[in-house]
């Protein structure tokens, strides 16, 4: 019986921890086997997840629940969870005798999960946000704890043997391998599954945030002071208003940039006019400057000593930029 891979459409690759009715508990591998925990709870009936491995007919089988007489603590029944009834056929005929020879019930269930999903919706969608597919490290690993028989080793070693010794599945093994290592279109494909897999890792991490957090909550903009709505795990600090978004955009940058330098540029020609109209070039000195300015010009005139060793340097520097406007303008 071959192992199935992960099914995102039927529940298989949702894996993670559900703590039974009685504290316990239990590993699940599908969304299905999440929905039977909640079924089995909501009996109050004692279950645990994956107890035991058997040797039926040269495999290895570990069944999904064991289910347990809370008064004995002996073993009730054995479940199997399945997605389709020609999955359930397929188990009970490979599976069903060697537990009725054990006297064991058995029995293999078929489970519709769009007949649960609306009674337990917020918590399956918890656990489908909180499930990790790719961590099956240890005992959480399907095959832990199982090891091949020497009959499906010597199976594999006869298989393969039967195969390189054809030349032409050998030929194919080779230029499977060359494919992959050389052609473009391989490397594509392998880049387009790892880009896949590195998305559902992204999109799971950000419900799991989502969950935790709450999704949404109300902001302030920083440019025109507007309140707008954002997800929790956004840093954005502006709104989606057209000109706030143009404002941010990292394209404009060099227009922040042209606009403070085109600003000062004019604000140095407005210091240089008002020097030029109320002082005369000779009477500019650090030391009579407060004094000049104090009876020729009001208050809160921009030119002062501070405002010259900013934009200037020095005042003698500020003289030369006054000659060489006085030039340009004659």
């Amino acid at each position: 019986m071959k192992l199935k891979q992960a099914s995102y459409k039927n529940g298989r690759g949702y894996s993670g921890w559900h703590k039974g009715y009685y504290g316990q508990n239990a590993y699940c591998r599908s969304l299905l086997e999440k929905i039977y925990c909640l079924i089995l709870d909501e009996q109050k009936i004692f279950y645990e997840t994956e107890k035991q491995t058997y040797l039926i007919d040269g495999y290895n089988y570990k069944p999904d629940f064991f289910i347990y007489d809370l008064k004995t603590k002996s073993l009730k029944m054995i479940r199997e969870i399945k997605g389709t009834n020609k999955e359930r056929n397929d188990y009970l005929k490979s599976f069903s005798i060697f537990f009725k020879k054990c006297d064991i019930d058995y029995d293999v269930i078929v489970i519709d999960k769009r007949k649960y999903y609306k009674k337990w919706k917020d918590e399956l969608d918890m656990y489908k946000s909180n499930s990790d597919s790719y961590i099956q490290s240890g005992d959480l690993n399907p095959m832990f704890g199982i090891h091949h028989t020497e009959i499906t080793k010597n199976k594999i070693k006869d298989k393969t043997t039967e195969r390189w010794n054809n030349t032409e599945q050998r030929q194919k093994m080779i230029d499977g391998i060359f494919n992959t290592m050389i052609k473009p279109e391989i490397r594509n494909k392998i880049s387009i599954g790892k880009k896949r897999y590195e998305r559902r890792k992204r999109r799971k991490k950000l419900r799991s945030i989502i969950a935790k957090e709450g999704g949404y909550i109300e902001k302030e903009c920083y440019i025109c002071k507007e309140k707008f709505i954002d997800r929790v795990f956004n840093k954005r600090k502006h709104c989606f208003s057209y000109s706030c978004v143009q404002k941010n955009s990292p394209k404009n940058s060099w227009k922040k940039k042209w606009e403070y330098k085109e600003k000062k540029d004019r604000f140095k020609n407005t210091l240089i006019k008002i020097a030029y109209k109320n002082f005369e070039l000779d009477e500019l000195n650090e030391n009579d400057f407060n004094v000049l300015r104090k009876k020729r010009l009001y208050n809160k005139s921009p030119l002062s000593l501070n405002s010259i060793k900013k934009y200037f340097g020095n005042i003698d520097n500020f003289k030369r930029s006054i000659k060489k406007w006085q030039r340009s303008n004659e």
